[in-house]
């Protein structure tokens, strides 16, 4: 995978050392050739092609591409150097801007740079182009097994380095239990390891995973550490004493996420061996039965991702909040009598980043050095203002940024309470300031559809909001209509996006 320094240009036509054939929409690539080290991509060897395939490919491409030379050449240079790499989405993006047409075929040439020096040309075709696909047709089975090895080494390598991270990092919290998922997602790797040996998951390899119960296993252990996850940060929602709940459950959290990742790892890799296995016949039936199992395994690791994703961002979120109320706590934690709680925050963020670069690669960091933007304030002191912003900026998601922050009150039924309303591009809502100034974050989310009337009376702004049957209202001081013009803003901004147009013709 190339580093986000890695571009892609065009120079002058001159015969690529290299030549990329798409194997699937998402940057993964068949190499033919050496890629220069400078380039720092990591090229994963595709066992599942014999020699006799990869001349046959070669020369199918070649034809394909319309270049004569290179069928006078054989294309020798590329015998016995195929290999499979995956662009990242920028070097990829850039290939596609920065690309010379060729004549035919939908194949183009594009220059690999690293650091703004020169390091190959390549040659290349996006996925689906007629000639690629014609070439590829020709491997039958072998492909399909292309995209699941690719799958399996990069998964693989995730468990390995989970495995390892707990066993450096959270060693004095080990038990009984992690020996087990320890125990059973490295059998699971070592599986995969002899079927990447000898080039397919045998019978043999198929047969012995299924009389271990790896999966069941892998499935207790990943709904067990699931539970204790919600069940203990649920314990810290419900207003819990923060200073006992973290020295109790604190470092819990972190191991139990720490397992789901490893358990959602090997499981990962039991269905990308199945489906090896069941694609090894070519049939049609085995074929569908492949894509079954790796459609399914998909949808599941993508649930298992957002538990992980919103358990860790709520953690961090408690955290930093607590921190920025109180900057020189320090907790005993880990065997020690005074962590600061800034470390312990940044813990959790780097746990998070681990699982964003090992399993679940489509999630987004959190972001600690982001600032929160805000266009407009009513209400709110200046001596206040620095403060609201920064605990703010741990309240709402990365993407978001202030249309409106007032202070006011809130009126719903009986109750009547002073809070921040804060308005974004994505939703309204009211912050407790009390809590969010003691480290917490109490939010009720404002109805973004239904009815909404504003009054203008005795220099305030009231604005009152229905929906479903239950009414509430908005009020602050002031001589014109903020409040009602920034919700207005917002619910423009929302039907300007098709799922959220839907929802708001359904209220």
């Amino acid at each position: 995978m190339t580093e986000p320094g890695t571009k892609l240009g065009h120079m002058a036509a001159v015969e690529p050392s290299v030549t990329l054939v798409p194997v699937d929409d998402e940057g993964g690539f068949l190499v033919f050739g050496q890629l220069p080290e400078s380039l720092q991509m990591g090229v994963e060897p595709v066992p599942y092609l014999g020699d006799n395939q990869v001349r046959d490919l070669a020369d199918a491409l070649a034809s394909s591409a319309g270049v004569g030379n290179l069928l006078a050449q054989g294309w020798n240079a590329y015998q016995g150097s195929a290999g499979l790499v995956r662009l990242a989405p920028q070097t990829l993006a850039a290939l596609k801007a920065g690309a010379t047409p060729l004549t035919q075929g939908g194949w183009a040439l594009g220059t690999l740079t690293k650091g703004g020096k020169f390091a190959a040309q390549v040659r290349w075709a996006p996925a689906g182009a007629a000639g690629v696909a014609a070439g590829l047709a020709a491997l039958g089975p072998a492909l399909a097994l292309v995209a699941v090895q690719w799958q399996m080494n990069k998964v693989g390598k995730a468990v390995e380095r989970n495995i390892e991270l707990t066993r450096t990092v959270l060693d004095d919290l080990r038990e009984e239990a992690w020996y087990e998922l320890d125990a059973v997602a490295r059998v699971v790797l070592a599986e995969v390891r002899a079927a990447q040996v000898i080039g397919e998951v045998t019978d043999l390899t198929w047969q012995y995973l299924q009389a271990q119960s790896t999966l069941p296993v892998l499935l207790k252990h990943r709904q067990r550490n699931r539970d204790a996850v919600t069940r203990k940060l649920g314990e810290l929602s419900v207003g819990a004493n923060k200073s006992e709940w973290y020295q109790r459950h604190y470092a819990d959290v972190l191991r139990h996420s720490q397992a789901v990742m490893t358990a959602q790892q090997a499981i990962t890799l039991h269905h990308l061996v199945r489906a090896a296995h069941a694609r090894r016949s070519g049939e049609p039936l085995d074929d569908r039965l492949a894509k079954h199992v790796l459609d399914e395994a998909r949808r599941d690791h993508e649930l298992v991702a957002r538990h992980v994703d919103e358990s860790l961002r709520a953690l961090h979120q408690a955290m930093a909040l607590w921190y920025e109320a109180s900057p020189g706590k320090r907790l005993p934690l880990f065997g020690a009598k005074d962590v600061p709680l800034l470390d312990l925050r940044d813990a959790v963020a780097d746990l998070h980043a681990r699982a964003v670069a090992g399993p679940f690669r489509h999630l987004s960091l959190i972001d600690q050095q982001r600032t929160l933007g805000i266009s407009q304030c009513v209400q709110v002191p200046d001596g206040d203002r620095p403060s609201i912003q920064q605990r703010l900026r741990w309240v709402l998601a990365d993407d978001e940024s202030v249309l409106l922050l007032a202070k006011g009150i809130y009126k719903f039924g009986n109750d009547e309470s002073r809070h921040l309303l804060v308005v974004t591009e994505h939703r309204a809502l009211m912050v407790d300031s009390k809590d969010l100034k003691a480290g917490r974050a109490t939010v009720v989310e404002l109805p973004a559809a239904g009815e909404m009337t504003r009054t203008l009376k005795d220099g305030h702004e009231l604005v009152e909001l229905q929906e479903g049957g239950k009414s509430g209202v908005l009020k602050t001081r002031a001589a014109d209509s903020v409040i009602y013009n920034a919700l207005t803003e917002l619910r423009a901004r929302l039907a300007a996006t098709p799922a959220a147009s839907a929802v708001l013709e359904q209220a």
